[in-house]
């Protein structure tokens, strides 16, 4: 944080015309066993101190574009993997929401050049993922206000353990906590 506040004053005082911030998927960490949909407007839900450190430096870049006039573009970069060379499937961490967000390397540089390049744009926090059929990320606001386009894309696949994983996880994180909230508050 204490970095990205330095770099976003240097910047400012420097003249430099654009911040692309690689921001993060977990920002949106408590929505993992919901159905929401996921964009800008979808309030922040860090459950880790990688996502609030995230969220602080997307909120810097707000201020930093509203107050000293730096243009700052925030991306929430989905799952990429060093291993299995980037490529999606059940060996993925995270089960299905891993899946999900993939991100291919293509759809990565796809997305920074998109973001290096676009115009008239203050400020943008923005879902950077390939176009996954099912996903819950919306990345429709990233096509509308930096132009970019998604090359690839893949469908979580789901083996019985992911499957019966997700269930348990969803049943345990909401379900049960609903029940209990509804139906005794303050419990």
């Amino acid at each position: 944080m204490e970095a990205t506040l330095a770099l976003y004053h240097h910047a400012a005082a420097r003249g430099v015309s654009r911040v692309v911030l690689a921001s993060s998927n977990w920002i949106h960490g408590d929505k993992r066993f919901t159905q929401d949909v996921l964009n800008s407007s979808t309030p922040p839900g860090p459950v880790n101190a990688y996502g609030v450190s995230k969220l602080f430096c997307e909120r810097t870049g707000a201020y930093f574009a509203e107050h000293h006039g730096l243009s700052v573009i925030c991306l929430r970069i989905g799952w990429t993997q060093w291993t299995h060379d980037n490529q999606p499937g059940p060996h993925m961490a995270m089960g299905r929401w891993g899946q999900e967000m993939w991100l291919s390397d293509r759809d990565f540089l796809g997305g920074m050049k998109a973001a290096i390049d676009a115009k008239d744009v203050s400020f943008a926090a923005l879902n950077l993922m390939s176009d996954n059929p099912g996903m819950r990320w919306d990345i429709s606001e990233t096509r509308q206000v930096i132009g970019y386009s998604a090359k690839d894309g893949s469908p979580a696949k789901l083996t019985a353990i992911i499957a019966a994983k997700s269930a348990l996880k969803r049943l345990f994180t909401v379900r049960i906590p609903n029940f209990f909230e509804t139906y005794f508050p303050g419990w």
